[in-house]
């Protein structure tokens, strides 16, 4: 039962199992939630030292953490037995040998709607993307669509949330353009002029969860995220060098071309600056 003033030290009556809470997206929807006074239960499968910026985001006893195998059933229904709400934030930029995007994409979200159906969740909330299809040449936004149609299948009153690129102080997005840099000019095909981006603040993103996790006019729908202009790649990207203080000498690279240099990248046995998947995801 909700008491207290809406704060932190309050009680707000979600209880919410938050899957990819310790991601980028997650941190602040775990913020956003413990500053209104939710229980939160944040399953994990990295080290302790790892989740260590989460525990300040709630009161003493409101942050849960649970370790879960993704691929075990028995440890998915034990993280979301007890919550009203569950959050699918689930996400990865690249395929790795454990997991591919189906495993990410499909497969495990699949499983969490229908073990929280089985579990009596009020509330499921899975996040896609804005320009997620079943016919895009990447396999990324092709997986995010299939995704949205097995939660759906599984959990019909589950909120789907389609946002744009994510922007903020760790992302994926505009950090990525600026490394740029260390290569000298930089690559952009047709030098950014075909592409239009939309990028949306990851805290208002945040946010929206939230809203929609108090809307009880929200289930069962999808609702698009985006930023409130609309920008050419060239244009943002010149921003960014602005901003940065550096040298934007841009030059057109072929989609054959960023394709091979994405390739060697994906051999590599570091994180991978770009994919091939990206490079996409980059023109769309």
């Amino acid at each position: 039962m909700p008491h207290g003033k809406g704060g932190r030290s309050s009680v707000s009556g979600i209880v919410a199992t938050v899957f990819g809470a310790t991601g980028f997206l997650g941190r602040y929807v775990v913020n956003h939630l413990g500053r209104m006074g939710s229980q939160v239960i944040i399953p994990y499968r990295c080290g302790k030292y790892d989740i260590m910026h989460l525990r300040p985001m709630g009161d003493l006893g409101q942050l849960l953490f649970l370790e879960w195998d993704a691929r075990d059933k028995d440890s998915i229904r034990r993280v979301v037995q007890h919550s009203n709400v569950v959050i699918n934030l689930i996400g990865r930029d690249w395929e790795t040998k454990n997991y591919d995007f189906e495993d990410v994409f499909v497969k495990i979200p699949q499983a969490i709607a229908q073990l929280s159906k089985e579990a009596g969740v009020e509330k499921f909330i899975h996040v896609s993307h804005l320009n997620a299809n079943i016919k895009s040449s990447s396999r990324y936004l092709r997986n995010k669509a299939v995704g949205e149609k097995v939660v759906r299948d599984a959990f019909p009153e589950a909120i789907i949330i389609k946002p744009s690129d994510i922007f903020g102080r760790e992302d994926r997005f505009l950090n990525s353009f600026a490394s740029m840099h260390r290569f000298g000019p930089i690559p952009l095909g047709s030098l950014g002029w075909k592409t239009v981006k939309q990028p949306v603040y990851v805290v208002d993103v945040s946010k929206g969860i939230v809203n929609a996790v108090k809307d009880p006019d929200a289930n069962g729908k999808s609702f698009a995220f985006v930023g409130p202009s609309r920008y050419l790649l060239f244009h943002l990207v010149k921003y960014i060098f602005a901003v940065a203080h550096r040298l934007f000498l841009p030059f057109p690279l072929p989609l054959f071309a960023y394709r091979w240099v994405a390739r060697v990248f994906e051999i590599s046995p570091f994180e991978p600056w770009i994919t091939r998947d990206k490079v996409e995801r980059k023109k769309v």
